[in-house]
């Protein structure tokens, strides 16, 4: 019996004492509990319940109007606007509209506006909660992708343009819309033979989903033709690049036909039927020629016009009218150092070959050096030149300009420039007006200014800005953006300064081409190059060819000329394609050189 007691005493003492340890211990396990819930609502999860979305979190759509959210606590006041933040690339013109609080744990955002392709993110920030343990604070983000197509890439180049990148030392390349793995080196590939010389040494990041391919090394072997490859790069919706592959084809020269009579400055007119008219020009310095030939652009072949001109004649103007016809203006016929020589008649050519050739008088005198150019309201406008000899000039430089009208086949004086030019160029303005720079005053007086003509007015107008350089039989190309580029031509000596008349009248220097250029050939090349071919140099002549990058109006040597003679004289078929014709005084060569891309 005491044996018993003694048990039972030890027991109720060992209960005694257990209870208060299992309150302490039960306490410590609801403070850890505590404590771990807490830890999870910062990271924005729970115990029991996630936030119910719809769409879903990482939906890939097409459009974003309406968000309907459940959070898994109770809200303790109302979501205002300010507290929803919504960003990312893909947001383009979305906007949150309204935000409905449908109960204390429902709400819906409603959105107007386009998203693009890319991610977007919906961002609650420091939302009051009323939770199991009491009240806390929580954010939340929600991830969407929008998806609208396959993403494209793009370079600083068009299709056609010569590789500059390659003397740069970087390409610029622009993704249609925010994509992965873009940033790794590795993901880009050169075929052979460039891979053998250039290492891309990185790729930097340059924001708007653009970035810069930086590389070490040039390519010093001729090289018709590589190419890029993109690898392992998708947009966010895991999409391919569409054109993963870009090729580079390096234009080249080619002799590629002959004329049946070598000439000096032949006048080009490219006509509809994939053909190219070739009038007059010189034979040697004293004699002039008055056949026309008809090349052949497709079978690379010249054949003879049915009728020569009327007059054989060189330094004239040939404008293709609206009606297919050719209307050939004055010049010289034998040496131009006489002003006995100089013509003031005009011929009308039938581009079929049907009919002869009409010819007819100029309303006032005989002029050389001049330019003429199709205005909008389809009239050609034959602007300064040199003409005859009166007392007050003995050799005439013209500030005149005259009008012919094809719907009767007439010329009439249309007023005059602003000042007398010689050796002028022009360039057709989008508004009708006409720019005529540069040329000789009077006598070895060159001159920097330019007007605008305007037709409408017959009159000239000075711009207040100056040319960097004077100069005479230089060249004018109008770039797509509205830009004016000076090229080429000379004063006393050859000019290699290239400069630029903004599209708001402004002049700025470009650079300096490597070889002077009078008389050179220059001509747009795939609206993001200017190409200077051929011309005179100081004592010499000029074999490069250098191409000006329009965007970066960086300067670079791009080729030679198989043959080089003393006359360039160049035609653009198309954007990618030029045709070449060089020469001499007295010359027996009659070859075409084409510039093109083969590919």
């Amino acid at each position: 019996m005491k044996f018993i007691t003694s048990i039972v005493f030890k027991f109720v003492y060992i209960f005694l004492l257990w209870i208060p340890f299992t309150h302490c211990f039960r306490d410590n396990l609801e403070k850890k509990r505590l404590q771990n819930y807490a830890f999870l609502e910062v990271l924005g999860d729970s115990f029991d319940d996630s936030v119910s979305l719809l769409p879903s979190q990482n939906s890939v759509v097409n459009h974003l109007q309406v968000v309907k959210i459940r959070f898994p606590d109770p809200l303790m006041e109302l979501v205002p606007a300010e507290l929803v933040n919504v960003d990312g690339p893909g947001l383009g013109s979305l906007a949150l509209t309204s935000v409905l609080n449908q109960s204390s744990r429902d709400v819906v955002l409603e959105f107007k506006g386009s998203p693009v392709d890319g991610e977007i993110f919906i961002r609650f920030s420091d939302l009051k909660f009323t939770g199991r343990f009491g009240n806390f604070t929580n954010s939340y983000v929600f991830r969407y992708v929008i998806d609208n197509g396959i993403p494209t890439v793009s370079y600083d180049f068009n299709s056609g343009d010569f590789p500059s990148f390659l003397d740069d030392g970087y390409l610029d390349v622009q993704f249609s819309e925010q994509v992965n793995n873009a940033d790794k080196k590795e993901n880009y590939t050169f075929s052979e033979p460039i891979a053998s010389d250039v290492i891309i040494l990185n790729v930097l990041s340059l924001g708007n989903n653009r970035y810069r391919l930086v590389f070490a090394g040039k390519s010093h072997r001729k090289i018709d033709r590589f190419s890029l490859t993109l690898n392992s790069i998708e947009d966010v919706a895991q999409n391919p690049i569409q054109n993963p592959v870009i090729h580079f084809y390096q234009p080249t020269v080619k002799s590629v036909g002959n004329l049946l009579e070598p000439r000096c400055w032949p006048e080009l007119v490219k006509l509809p039927n994939n053909k190219v008219m070739v009038i007059g020009g010189y034979k040697s310095t004293s004699q002039t020629i008055s056949t026309v030939e008809i090349f052949d652009t497709v079978t690379n072949t010249s054949t003879a016009y049915p009728f020569s001109m009327t007059i054989p004649r060189a330094e004239h103007s040939a404008t293709l009218l609206r009606d297919g016809r050719i209307l050939v203006v004055a010049g010289v016929k034998g040496s131009a150092t006489s002003v006995a020589n100089f013509l003031a008649n005009y011929e009308i050519l039938d581009s079929n070959g049907m009919i002869p050739p009409i010819s007819g008088n100029l309303p006032a005198q005989v002029r050389r050096g001049h330019k003429a150019i199709l205005g909008l309201n389809g009239k050609v406008y034959v602007l300064g030149g040199r003409g005859g000899v009166n007392a007050n000039d003995p050799l005439s430089y013209l500030d005149r300009v005259d009008e012919f009208d094809p719907s009767t086949d007439t010329f009439s004086a249309a007023g005059t420039l602003a000042s007398r030019r010689d050796g002028l160029s022009v360039s057709l303005d989008p508004s009708g007006k006409i720019l005529a720079s540069g040329g000789i005053l009077i006598r070895a007086t060159h001159i920097k200014n330019f007007e605008f003509y305007d037709p409408d007015t017959q009159s000239g107008t000075i711009s207040p800005n100056l040319l960097i350089s004077t100069r005479r039989d230089h060249s004018t190309i109008r770039a797509k953006n509205g830009d004016y580029y000076i090229l080429g031509g000379g004063n006393l000596s050859p000019i290699s300064v290239v400069e630029k008349i903004g599209s708001d009248g402004n002049v700025s220097y470009v650079g300096n081409l490597t070889e002077q250029r009078f008389k050179g050939g220059f001509a747009s090349w795939n609206d993001s190059t200017i190409l200077a071919i051929g011309g005179k140099k100081a004592e010499t002549l000029a074999y490069s060819i250098e191409a000006i990058n329009l965007a970066s109006e960086r300067i670079y040597n791009v080729g030679s000329l198989p043959f080089r003679g003393e006359c360039t004289t160049l035609l653009p078929l198309s954007k990618t394609d030029i045709l070449i014709f060089t020469s001499d005084y007295d010359s027996t060569y009659t070859g075409i050189q084409r510039l093109k891309i083969d590919e």
